[in-house]
């Protein structure tokens, strides 16, 4: 039972480390377009502003980590760059990047740290990339 759990973590540890190491370079390659509000035919540059706005009185109320607003941000402007949106429809893309943000800053941020100090199973000089 106890080398399952350990396997487990071990494994869980690996794959987290391995994500941590692919996010960045996926980032990369798929940034928003440059011209992408020229797309949109409901919503304007300006609306764009008021919704980044909420979205940061959204981060600062729940004190999340500004990584996670600045990879809401992103995925917005990335959602908005393939996709037309509806003015009715702004805020939801604005709070599901939020929530997609914070899922996966939740993981990034506190359980990569967490495994490593506590469980020493992978070295911070030993990863993937």
């Amino acid at each position: 039972m106890i080398s399952t759990v350990l396997s487990l973590e071990v494994i869980t540890v690996g794959l987290c480390k391995l994500l941590a190491c692919i996010y960045p370079r996926v980032q990369l390659t798929n940034r928003p377009r440059a011209n992408y509000m020229q797309r949109q035919t409901d919503i304007t540059s300006n609306m764009r502003t008021i919704l980044v706005d909420w979205l940061i009185e959204v981060a600062d109320e729940y004190h999340l980590h500004r990584e996670t607003l600045f990879l809401a941000v992103n995925y917005v402007d990335r959602f908005l760059s393939v996709m037309a949106v509806q003015r009715s429809k702004l805020q939801l893309v604005g709070a599901s990047a939020m929530f997609i943000a914070a899922y996966v800053s939740l993981f990034h941020i506190r359980f990569i740290p967490f495994a490593e100090m506590h469980h020493n199973f992978v070295s911070s000089g030993s990863g993937f990339c």
